[in-house]
């Protein structure tokens, strides 16, 4: 409720007032909406510009010459072109925090940003779910511990109303973070006794194609989602179980 007295000292104590409530309805709409958090809050890292690698996080692509561009402009800052959302990220972005289906395999190439909003999205599970368990798994554990350090960048460069300062802890062995409200995010390898003991909120399984033993893994995997939880697969094209599953035809 505004402080209609406090409106009254003056314009100066006015307008702290009014970005306090403008803080608050933010902080609102980014638990309520994955997708306006990752557009305003979540950056990432552009390996290949040496200048400047600290980006925010790509909700457009610009028509005349394909860059991703940030939230928060109406067009494209390097050449002026019209922008045209990325409403695939948008859409997935959505479906995962909303655990709907529960499985999802999605099917991915490069540049399209989509493992870096993928790892977001489970970061802003984390915020949203006190005592969260969320895991990234990977192939081998250094490219689990990787997708734990993007998320720990991403949660180290929030805005206070977008979960900053959220970060507790964080361990090399296994890759690990622990956040304020007792969420857990960890990275592991493949296999299929790593998560048996686990209940998990969320699993991202990145390059789920490329992996050693996928059906034995999957099958381990599966059950720790019973009762809420989601498991997304995430995979460039690969043929074997990955190319059975996107065909539909697998059994495991």
């Amino acid at each position: 409720m505004l402080d209609l007295a406090a409106l009254a000292e003056g314009p100066e104590t006015a307008e702290a007032l009014l970005d306090e409530v403008e803080a608050i309805h933010r902080a609102a709409l980014y638990r309520a909406d994955p997708w306006a958090w990752l557009s305003d809050c979540v950056t990432t890292v552009d390996e290949l510009d040496a200048a400047n690698p600290i980006k925010a996080f790509p909700v457009a692509v610009c028509r005349p010459c394909a860059r991703y561009v940030g939230g928060g402009v109406s067009q494209c800052p390097t050449c002026t072109g019209s922008l045209a959302p990325l409403t695939y990220l948008r859409d997935l972005a959505r479906q995962v925090a909303a655990g709907v289906p529960p499985l999802l395999l999605v099917p991915k190439a490069r540049r399209m940003r989509m493992t870096w909003c993928f790892v977001a999205v489970h970061v802003w599970l984390a915020l949203q779910r006190p005592h969260a368990n969320v895991f990234f798994v990977s192939s081998k554990e250094e490219k689990s511990a990787e997708l734990v350090e993007r998320a720990h960048g991403i949660l180290l460069r929030l805005p206070v109303e977008g979960g900053g300062g959220a970060l507790v802890e964080r361990k090399n062995g296994p890759p690990s973070l622990r956040l304020d409200n007792g969420a857990l995010i960890m990275g592991v390898a493949e296999g299929a006794d790593q998560l048996r003991q686990y209940t998990a909120t969320a699993i991202l399984a990145d390059e789920f194609g490329t992996w050693q033993w996928p059906r034995q893994a999957f099958s381990a995997m599966r059950p720790c989602i019973d009762g809420g939880g989601r498991l997304t697969l995430l995979s460039s094209a690969w043929p074997g179980t990955w190319a059975e599953m996107i065909r539909g035809e697998f059994l495991g």
